[in-house]
């Protein structure tokens, strides 16, 4: 087990910052799942450098995220998926997200 300093107001064993656990970079990104439409996904992992038996890494290690935002060309459908929508950005098409608008009655 590692050795650290006992707090006693916090009633935990507080490591060297060298003995602390934190997850490594994560790595490159994976292909998407999808060409197009804003239907895919990508990720990447990082591992944690935990020793056997010791506690848990903080943080997450997997990160996810919507890929390849280009509108689908006919006949693949949908054109952009989820409560994304054709949308022109920056003279480009690219599935969005419309943001919402507050109306007042």
């Amino acid at each position: 087990m590692a050795k650290g300093k006992w707090d006693p107001k916090l009633k935990i064993n507080i490591l060297p910052l060298e003995q602390q656990f934190f997850a490594d970079n994560f790595g490159n990104w994976t292909e998407c799942t999808e060409s197009c439409g804003g239907c895919g996904v990508r990720w990447r992992n990082r591992e944690c450098l935990k020793k056997k038996d010791e506690c848990n890494c903080i943080g997450q290690n997997r990160e996810e995220e919507v890929c390849n935002l280009n509108v689908c060309i006919y006949p693949k459908q949908p054109t952009c998926c989820g409560q994304r929508f054709p949308a022109s950005v920056n003279g480009t098409f690219s599935c969005a997200i419309l943001p919402k608008f507050n109306i007042a009655y």
